[in-house]
């Protein structure tokens, strides 16, 4: 008899894991289709230019986007002698096949001591880049 008692609630438990365990297989795959045009491209190098205006370090440049989402940046400095510059580029959910070439645009403030670019990433992951001294 207890065992039949326990039986709705193995069942609930076992619904209860199903679903969020579909719940995270299917957030994995929306993430998955946003970046898909930046993989098929990964070989093409984002090309990053590089000025100086005597305070801060500027870093531009562009990317081919799904035309839906817009593009966030930021970046990661480490370091003070040299200083080594990451830029961070990230994107909302989109599922659009559309692309547009989205610029973006970092300011790091000038240290007496070097900086050296290593490298973009989007939505954490590294982009082959390629540095323009201007």
């Amino acid at each position: 008899m207890k065992l039949r008692a326990r039986t709705p609630l193995v069942i609930l438990f076992i619904a209860i894991f199903a679903a969020w365990w579909g719940v995270s297989v299917l957030s994995n795959v929306a993430q998955v289709s946003v970046t898909s045009p930046q993989v098929a491209s990964a070989n093409t190098p984002v090309i990053v230019h590089h000025t100086h205006d005597g305070i801060n370090d500027i870093f531009t440049g562009s990317l081919s986007l799904p035309s839906c989402t817009s593009l966030s940046t930021g970046v990661q400095s480490v370091g003070l002698a040299p200083r080594e510059v990451t830029i961070e580029l990230s994107t909302a959910n989109c599922t659009s096949t559309s692309l547009s070439d989205q610029p973006f645009e970092v300011e790091v403030a000038s240290a007496d001591s070097q900086t050296l670019f290593e490298g973009v990433t989007l939505n954490g992951m590294p982009l082959v880049s390629e540095l323009e001294e201007n």
